[in-house]
């Protein structure tokens, strides 16, 4: 896939995607599409194209799996991480990260 930098972002209160577990990663993009900048804590997804979409996973110790989509921007290529929040039978939603790809 691309590299990810390591760059420290800004805190912020993070606000799950409120979408069902069958959304598609397409869904989800769309939905933070729609979020301000301040709300995503890292860049606005206004005008991308979605290039790629794949499962990935982090490396030990976590070993965290994730669906990985890769978009293009005015801003140049990003990359958004996705999961799904399970908290005991309750659906939490999605998480997300977001990142410049390198």
């Amino acid at each position: 896939m691309h590299r990810v930098s390591n760059e420290t972002v800004w805190s912020y209160p993070f606000k799950a995607i409120d979408l069902p577990a069958t959304a598609t990663p397409e869904e989800l993009v769309a939905a933070l599409s729609k979020r301000r900048v301040l709300e995503l804590g890292h860049f606005e997804f206004r005008g991308y194209k979605i290039s790629q979409i794949r499962s990935v996973q982090t490396e030990p110790p976590e070993s965290d799996k994730y669906t990985a989509v890769v978009l293009e921007t005015s801003l140049g290529q990003k990359i958004v991480l996705l999961q799904p929040i399970q908290r005991g039978t309750n659906w939490g939603g999605w998480y997300y990260e977001t990142y410049d790809a390198e």
